[in-house]
């Protein structure tokens, strides 16, 4: 999607293409990457792939030793994941990258690490070898 900073009140209106979204228009400002107990914005999540961050969402009824793995392989990419809830996700796990979204049912490692070391950092405002 066409990729604009946009104010708060126009990010009201959005509706994105995928969901979660992997790309469109999004705030000027961005999160760091981390853990989050909260769900972030659409807007602030879009912004931090624009970054070449990793984000993994993960369904509020996630149990919690679900939610420790995940935090496993967010703390060894310190750099490149948001770890967060989402509100929109009724079961399992999302991850996304600029232009890229896996959704897994439950928690694979592999897959989730696969997805990290393969997307994380590899956009930052355009696309990197």
């Amino acid at each position: 999607m066409d990729s604009p900073h946009v104010s708060q009140s126009e990010m009201e209106q959005v509706r994105y293409n995928s969901q979660p979204p992997t790309s469109g228009p999004h705030f000027a400002f961005s999160l760091a990457p981390g853990r989050y107990t909260v769900a972030v914005p659409e807007g602030l999540a879009v912004h931090a792939m624009e970054h070449g961050h990793v984000i993994i969402l993960y369904a509020e009824t996630t149990p919690e030793s679900t939610i420790a793995d995940l935090e496993r392989v967010a703390k060894r990419h310190a750099d490149k994941v948001v770890l967060a809830p989402s509100e929109k996700l009724s079961d399992g796990i999302a991850m996304t990258a600029w232009g890229c979204l896996e959704t897994l049912s439950g928690y694979d490692e592999s897959a989730v690490e696969r997805f990290v070391v393969t997307l994380g950092g590899r956009y930052d405002h355009g696309w990197r070898r």
